[in-house]
Order: structure tokens, then C-alpha cells, then sequence
């Protein structure tokens, strides 16, 4: 993957308050300032791209320059960041990404003893209403039950507010509201299409995503635990291929090699 001219990067600080261990942020992370594809002098931070409004400012400017097919240099893109990013109609509720993924790193908060019989109903509820959202048939029942162990879990936590260090506290406190997200797309009538292809495409490069984006107005929506390392790479090659976009909107003949 090549890159055109240069652009400005801006070390990233704050992962701590997200709850965020050293070990989900990417090597070297950086993110592009604003400016190189807004007006913006702001620098993006983890919290903005993590909570998907970055990326969608990004797509944004990319739907802008979108009038006959995107253009400039590609960026490939790995099938093992996609899967992680979670993408919903742009009138979305909420979020499937917890959904989608079984794979589950539970917060250190909520591995303990007390949590276990709240995380082992959440595991065996979770792949078995997935399913049923697949056929778009939701059992009331098994869902009451999520929430009634959600709200336990929740109360549990509450009462550890003042021993748990802080930045554990937030990323317990963040896997139950990704927990809610998926409630609330678990409760629309028409959930099955969350589970659609169309709404979980496959792409190999950046441009190819935003395109097929651009064309069923799709959105971004925040990563959910175990999402963090992906959306911060996949942020640098979303924004690396806006500023070649716009540079090949301006006629820049570098940034239409390879094209």
C-alpha cells in the first residue's frame, strides 16, 4: 500500500479513560488531522472514532466527492479488520455487533467469581438469539431474560464503583451498554436485516467500502468490546484514502496512479 505526498498525523492520547489496555491500540497509532479532509483544524482522538462519528465525517466527505464513482490511489483492506467493523442503516437504533461475534473478551470487572452465573447466561443467550434474529423471529422470552441478566449485571456493577480502578470500571460499564445496543436492535420488527449481507458486505479496499456505503446511504456505528485495534487501523486507511480521493478530485495525477 502506497501513500501520496504527505499529510499531517497527530500522536492519539486518552485510551486509558476509554478503559482501553495497551494491547488493543494498534503499534505506532496516529490518527490524520481533520484538515487533511475537512476544514476542520481539530485532530480526530480514539473516543471519535471509536464511537463511529469520525469515520462517518470521513464517508461524509467522501459522499461529497462522489458524483460520477469514487476515484484515486486504492487502500487495501484485511478481512480481519471488516469483520470487526459494524456497519447499520443510517436510521439504526442500535448496534448488532455483539451480536455478530461469539468470541467475547469480557471485561476484567465482570470475570469475576460474582459475575459467573451472569456471564454464562449472557454466552448461551447471546449465538441463541442471533439466530433467531437471523430468521427475524425473536423468542420474548429469551430476550426478557437477557435484559433481566443485563440489569442484574448492572447493579452488581454499580456497587463496585468505588473499588474498581476506574478505567476497568468504564470498560465493564461500556460492555453493558454494547449489551443494550444489541437489546434495542433485538426488539426491532424488522431485525433480520441487520444480519443481511447487505448490511455486512465484503470489500477488499477502502474505496470499495465507501463506495458500496455511499450507494445504500449505510453509516458507521460504534465499536463494541473487542472491536478497538480494528476501528483505529481501519480509521488510518478510511482517512489515507480520503485525502488521495480529494487530491484526485483536484487533478493531482499521483494520486490517480494505480487507480
Amino acid at each position: 500500500m502506497g501513500t501520496i505526498g504527505s499529510f499531517g498525523l497527530m500522536p492519539t492520547t486518552g485510551f486509558s479513560s476509554l478503559g482501553m489496555s495497551a494491547s488493543a491500540i494498534p503499534d505506532g497509532f496516529t490518527t490524520i488531522q481533520a484538515s487533511a479532509v475537512g476544514n476542520s483544524q481539530m485532530a480526530a482522538s480514539a473516543t471519535t472514532v471509536l464511537s463511529g462519528s469520525e469515520l462517518n465525517m470521513v464517508l461524509d466527505d467522501l459522499r461529497r466527492l462522489n458524483t460520477d464513482g469514487l476515484r484515486g490511489r486504492d487502500v487495501e483492506l484485511s478481512e480481519a479488520v471488516l469483520e470487526h467493523i459494524n456497519i447499520v442503516p443510517k436510521s439504526s437504533p442500535g448496534n448488532a455487533g455483539m451480536l455478530k461475534s461469539f468470541s467475547r473478551d469480557w471485561p476484567e470487572v465482570l470475570k469475576a467469581s460474582e459475575f459467573q452465573g451472569e456471564r454464562e447466561r449472557i454466552e448461551a443467550l447471546l449465538p441463541k438469539l442471533a439466530e433467531q434474529a437471523k430468521a427475524g423471529r425473536v423468542n420474548a422470552a429469551d430476550l426478557q431474560n437477557l435484559i433481566e441478566v443485563k440489569e442484574v449485571m448492572e447493579a452488581r456493577l454499580a456497587g463496585q464503583i468505588q473499588e474498581a480502578p476506574a478505567p476497568k470500571y468504564i470498560r465493564a460499564k461500556r460492555f453493558l451498554e454494547d449489551l443494550q445496543s444489541s437489546i434495542r436492535i433485538l426488539r426491532q420488527p424488522d431485525v433480520a436485516k441487520y444480519f443481511t449481507p447487505a448490511n455486512s458486505p465484503t470489500a477488499k479496499t477502502v474505496r470499495e467500502l465507501a463506495q458500496y456505503m455511499i450507494e445504500r446511504d449505510l453509516r458507521f456505528a460504534p465499536a463494541v468490546t473487542g472491536d478497538e485495534a480494528a476501528y483505529l487501523k481501519f480509521y488510518q486507511a478510511l482517512a489515507t484514502y480520503d485525502v488521495v480521493a480529494n487530491r484526485a478530485a483536484n487533478g493531482d495525477d499521483l494520486a490517480m496512479k494505480a487507480n
